[in-house]
């Protein structure tokens, strides 16, 4: 119900400083394996396509942080970071199951193999719950999602090969 810009803050203050650190460890990796020009033109490519609304969320999780550590370009990248292919979050599983009497059942694991949190958010749309979401500090994107009583998703990803590593990715 919060305007983009004042959503995050709160829950950004409680955890400022794992967010920092998430985003810092996330900046040390993409620095490692991705040139910085390739980087700028992500990023401005990101700002080109990204609705405002999006924009203005991640612009009040930067000002909460306000540390010359954690730039607006590393914030930015690390919220396509499932799509850049760079997948330090592990991985997942999940199952999907009806009861005898019609409730139907889905339960997901988060499997992390870095110093990440997450953390349940429920979103509020006219003071009601909306969406409930296990997600990831320093990050607005949804990888599951829950409208109780009405629907879930998850996004997944399984490893082919090498298909997915960042250095075919400027080849």
């Amino acid at each position: 119900d919060l305007p983009p810009r004042q959503r995050w803050p709160v829950i950004i203050n409680l955890n400022k400083d794992k967010v920092i650190t998430i985003l810092m460890q996330w900046t040390s990796l993409l620095d490692q394996q991705v040139p910085s020009e390739t980087q700028k033109n992500w990023v401005k490519a990101l700002e080109d396509q990204t609705p405002n609304e999006l924009l203005q969320e991640l612009a009040g999780i930067h000002e909460t942080l306000n540390d010359s550590r954690v730039t607006w370009d590393s914030l930015l990248l690390y919220q396509v970071l499932f799509e850049l292919g760079l997948k330090p979050r592990g991985d997942s599983s999940e199952i999907l199951v009806a009861a005898y009497d019609g409730t139907v059942l889905h339960g997901r694991s988060l499997d992390h193999h870095i110093d990440s949190s997450v953390i349940e958010i429920t979103f509020l749309r006219d003071s009601e719950t909306f969406i409930v979401a296990p997600m990831e500090l320093g990050s607005i994107g949804m990888l599951t999602a829950l409208k109780p009583g009405h629907w879930s998703f998850a996004i997944n990803h399984r490893d082919v090969g090498n298909d997915d590593t960042m250095d075919k990715m400027w080849e």
